[in-house]
C-alpha cells in the first residue's frame, strides 16, 4: 500500500491536485490555477514533513510542465521556485540552479500585468 491511500491528508491533496489539473486541462483560468497552485504547495508540504523529498520532486516536475499553465507564467515561475526549495532540501543543489534559471526565465518572460510578452 502507497502512502498516498493510508495517509489521508496525503490521500486527500492529492485528489484536490488531480481534480485541479483535470479542471485546468478543461477550462485554464486563474481560479483553476489557483486551486492547483494551493494544492500542490500543500502536497509538497505534506510530502516533505513525512521525508518524502523524491514524490514531493516528482510532483513538482509534473506540474511545472503541464501544458496548461503556458499562459500563466508567474504562477509557474512560482512553482518553479517551490522546486528549487525541495531540491536544496534534499542536497539536489545541481538542479536545484538550473530550476531556479528556468523559473527565472519564465519569471522575466511575463508582462507586469502577468501575461506574456507576446501578449497584445
Amino acid at each position: 500500500m502507497s502512502v498516498e491511500s493510508t495517509d489521508p491528508e496525503i490521500a486527500t491533496l492529492r485528489d484536490m491536485v488531480d481534480t485541479a489539473v483535470t479542471a485546468l486541462e478543461q477550462a485554464p483560468d486563474d481560479a483553476v490555477v489557483a486551486r492547483l497552485m494551493d494544492g500542490t504547495r500543500r502536497l509538497v508540504d505534506a510530502y516533505m514533513t513525512r521525508g518524502m523529498g523524491n514524490a514531493a520532486a516528482g510532483l513538482i516536475d509534473t506540474v511545472w510542465d503541464l501544458p496548461g499553465l503556458a499562459d500563466f507564467g508567474i504562477e509557474r515561475a512560482i512553482l518553479g521556485l517551490l522546486g528549487v526549495r525541495v531540491l536544496q532540501t534534499m542536497g539536489r543543489n545541481e538542479q536545484a540552479v538550473a530550476r531556479a534559471l528556468e523559473a527565472a526565465l519564465v519569471a522575466t518572460a511575463v508582462r507586469g500585468d502577468g501575461r506574456g510578452l507576446g501578449a497584445p
